[in-house]
């Protein structure tokens, strides 16, 4: 019988309501330690935002066919067992686009539908070729590295000049499924990888899912691929090559018994590690409930889109529909071409939203940020609006078949409306990058992608689609994985890793200056604040802010008549000079 992981958030842990919760687990088939704190070492808090410290925050391993059970129980008892909230734990997965290994699935329908212009038009390069001896240098295609000729610098084709700054000092943790270390991008034979893998997973425990290792390596490759760095002309060149890369496996999928750690326990592992002004990047989003809305009618919890089906009649009595089996897990359904574009917004079955949306990934984010770590978080692939007023209510208590929730009076606020409930991360939106990225023109340059979440909450933006770096192997194939390359990666994961290489940099400058790395607060509003705007005709309504960029061509203005010359503005600079 498979296990599923619940969470109980208790109000305080006086008294025997702990002992009293274990003893009725452990009567619906629970094993081992029963209640599991998610924060082991949590030191004791004063929590000003309404939420239960640390501390209160619990897993357990509960029987498939127990669930039902288990939170009838706990909905009986919530007062007298002081619960805060439980919830089954839902599934997480990359932030990533359709991409497998070797090019092994092909995108729903074509790029097309994935663009958020009239439609993405091959360009005819960036095919995937075999390769026969040596890698080739593939910067060129990158997109932002203009390799060195006599005495000039590396320096960036769209993204600006970092002014000589590569990440030294910095160390980013990657909050991640896995990664490929030996992958010929990340250092020279013989050498230590860029990419350092952390708590090597106990026995029977591996990750043996390529696809996983793929991911990791393509987000490395963006931050410090050494093409250019080892004295090697080979393969890609990351953004922040000199910064220290940590990747710090977590559970994707249903989270079960057989997995490493949860993704709060691993921001909260690698939280541990950082210090001031380094950078925890979290790659992962979270699928989300549909909330239950109180429009005049009840609405059934599975319905597709709400805003415009909940006053059709009868539609909320009819017999089964959130049990329709398997319909959660239809393959693509989040990028079907149209589906966000349903009168009132066309609420998908699968709501891919960042993962600070569950309690226990917020309470991690948010210590972390209070450590003075700048956290930056993919938004996730929904097509979701994070504004979206569905989010200022809890989730129903069964929003998909065995997916139970139960939140105490006064105990949800919403995670996206910061002057509520802020956790101090980075949230970051997926953007259309230069024409030709990929081989593919994926319309207006900086406009909103339409897998993208976007919101007053999301802060930045990097290219969802057409980044070169590695894995995949489908602009570089083979039998060796570690040789891959690809032209195809993207998603909010593609941008997160753009912003937090650009972030690096910039960190380094500062330390390079002898000044302090900034903290969470100020890098924020730096990046929201600054570099290349939003652009499209989305730009209004799905904001996903700016693209951050070491420095930007002004154009010449004409003022009264007189041409002024135009300049270019230093973000580095600027950076440093806060």
């Amino acid at each position: 019988m498979a296990n599923r992981q619940i969470t109980v958030i208790f109000r305080n842990l006086e008294g025997e309501h702990l002992g009293e919760v274990e003893r009725m687990l452990r009567r619906h088939g629970a094993r081992g330690p029963i209640l599991r704190p998610i924060f082991p070492n949590a030191k004791p808090e004063d929590p000003t935002d309404g939420n239960p410290p640390a501390a209160n925050y619990f897993r357990a391993s509960i029987p498939d066919d127990e669930l039902r059970a288990v939170f009838g129980e706990l909905r009986a008892n919530m007062e007298a067992w002081r619960i805060h909230q439980a919830y089954v734990v839902p599934p997480a997965r990359p932030a990533a686009t359709n991409l497998s290994p070797a090019g092994l699935e092909s995108w729903p329908g074509g790029p097309s539908p994935l663009a958020s212009g009239p439609g993405a038009t091959r360009f005819g390069r960036a095919r995937r070729r075999p390769y026969f001896g040596a890698t080739p240098d593939f910067t060129a295609l990158q997109g932002w590295w203009i390799p060195p000729h006599g005495s000039r610098a590396w320096e960036h084709r769209w993204l600006g000049k970092p002014q000589g700054h590569h990440g030294s000092g910095i160390r980013i943790a990657d909050v991640e499924v896995d990664g490929l270390a030996e992958h010929e991008s990340l250092g020279r034979p013989g050498k230590a990888s860029a990419l350092a893998l952390a708590d090597p997973l106990p026995p029977f425990q591996l990750l043996d899912d390529m696809r996983a290792q793929c991911h990791g390596t393509a987000v490395a490759g963006i931050i410090r691929g050494q093409s250019g760095v080892t004295g090697q002309q080979v393969g890609i060149r990351g953004l922040a090559p000199e910064a220290e890369l940590v990747l710090h496996r977590t559970e994707i999928g249903d989270p079960a018994d057989t997995q490493p750690y949860s993704i709060a326990e691993a921001i909260d592992r690698a939280s541990a590690t950082l210090k001031q002004g380094d950078i925890l990047l979290i790659e992962l989003e979270r699928q989300g409930p549909l909330p239950a809305v109180q429009v005049g009618i009840k609405a059934s919890p599975a319905l597709i889109a709400p805003s415009s089906l909940e006053s059709w009649p009868g539609l909320e009595s009819w017999p089964g529909l959130e049990s329709w089996p398997g319909l959660e897990s239809w393959p693509g359904l989040e990028s079907w071409p149209g589906l966000e574009s349903w009168p009132g917004g066309g609420t998908k079955l699968n709501r891919y939203l960042p993962v600070e949306y569950l309690p226990e990934d917020w309470k991690a984010i948010s210590l972390a940020t209070q450590k003075g770590v700048v956290v930056i978080e993919a938004a996730g692939n929904g097509g979701e609006n994070l504004d979206d007023e569905f989010f200022e209510y809890a989730p129903p208590e069964e929003w998909a078949p065995g997916m139970f929730w139960l939140a105490g009076p006064g105990a949800w606020t919403n995670p996206f409306r910061r002057e509520v409930r802020d956790s101090g991360a980075v949230l970051v939106g997926a953007g259309a990058p230069p024409r030709g990225m990929g081989g593919w023109d994926w319309g207006v340059y900086r406009s909103w992608l339409r897998e993208s979440n976007y919101g007053s909450c999301v802060d930045a933006q990097g290219w969802g689609r057409g980044i070169v770096t590695a894995g995949y192997g489908d602009l570089q194939g083979g039998t060796e994985p570690a040789r891959w390359y690809t032209s195809r990666f993207g998603g909010t994961s593609g941008a997160a890793a753009m912003v937090a290489g650009v972030v690096a940099v910039l960190q380094s400058a500062r330390l390079a200056n002898s000044k302090q790395a900034l903290g969470p607060g100020a890098v924020r509003d730096f990046l929201s604040k600054n570099g290349k705007p939003q652009a499209g005709a989305a730009a209004d309504k799905r904001h996903i802010g700016p693209l951050p960029v070491f420095s930007a061509s002004v154009p010449p203005l004409l003022e009264n008549k007189v041409v002024v010359k135009a300049g270019q503005i230093d973000y580095v600079g600027l950076y440093t000079a806060l």
